[in-house]
């Protein structure tokens, strides 16, 4: 339970500081809120041997959105994410309850991961190997618009093109349904045809012990444009193969 909390911990701070390590050019963050409430509603009641373990409430205040997201210690990925859309002068204060007009995430599991925009972003509660997914929800209808992975523990970033629209860039993974390390060529082509990679040298994995039969994940550079729909492109540079595991 303390490593999962851990995990957590490490997840809110790469939201903060989210610029830090993203591709060049493309050094914006995720919106910052303009403040956050965290309320502690006391232990967790699915892990009562454990008393340190709490349920949060966390707020988030944006211009024109609250994002609410509850959390118990003891489970992983968050019981709940919402979004109200509200002036935030006018702002409600921070509450359990849904209130009228405020919509869930639904049939996601993960945590609040960012806003751009009028864009909620959602992570994945924990990687599947190198990769993790991600999910981007319209504020207005909560309606998800596009869905991905990046590699673990890296963060995308973003820039505003001079019609204020912006657009994102991260090294995206591919979960291949073969193994390059043991069908070569022909799942390197199908890899190829499924991700629209450019016919090139095949990437040499890495993470691969034994059993070579594990289906491969690929991971590159993409820039989504995010409105008015999101649109991915292919992206120059390195092609990397990691093991699934």
């Amino acid at each position: 339970m303390v490593q999962r909390w851990i995990v957590r911990a490490v997840l809110i701070t790469a939201t903060l500081v989210i610029g830090s390590g993203c591709i060049a050019g493309y050094a914006e963050g995720f919106d910052k809120p303009v403040r956050k409430t965290v309320l502690d509603l006391g232990s967790s009641p699915d892990q009562p041997d454990f008393p340190k373990l709490h349920v949060h409430l966390s707020c988030y205040y944006y211009p024109s959105l609250m994002v609410k997201e509850l959390d118990d210690d003891g489970n992983k990925g968050a019981l709940s994410i919402s979004v109200l859309r509200v002036e935030e002068a006018k702002a409600p204060r921070c509450i359990r309850g849904l209130r009228a007009g405020e919509r869930e995430v639904t049939n996601y599991p993960g945590y609040f991961w960012g806003v751009k925009d009028k864009l909620v972003f959602v992570i994945a509660d924990d990687g599947e190997g190198e990769g993790r997914y991600f999910a981007i929800y319209d504020a207005i209808t909560m309606n998800r618009t596009f869905r991905d992975a990046l590699r673990f523990n890296t963060e995308p970033g973003f820039s505003r093109t001079a019609d204020g629209s912006s657009s994102m860039r991260y090294q995206r993974v591919f979960f291949a349904q073969c193994s390059l390390m043991k069908n070569g060529a022909h799942c390197w082509r199908s890899v190829l045809a499924e991700t629209g990679l450019r016919p090139g040298p095949m990437p040499k994995c890495s993470g691969y012990d034994d059993d070579v039969a594990d289906p491969s994940l690929v991971a590159f550079p993409v820039e989504v444009s995010l409105y008015p729909k999101p649109v991915r492109k292919v992206l120059a540079g390195p092609v990397l193969c990691f093991a699934a595991q």
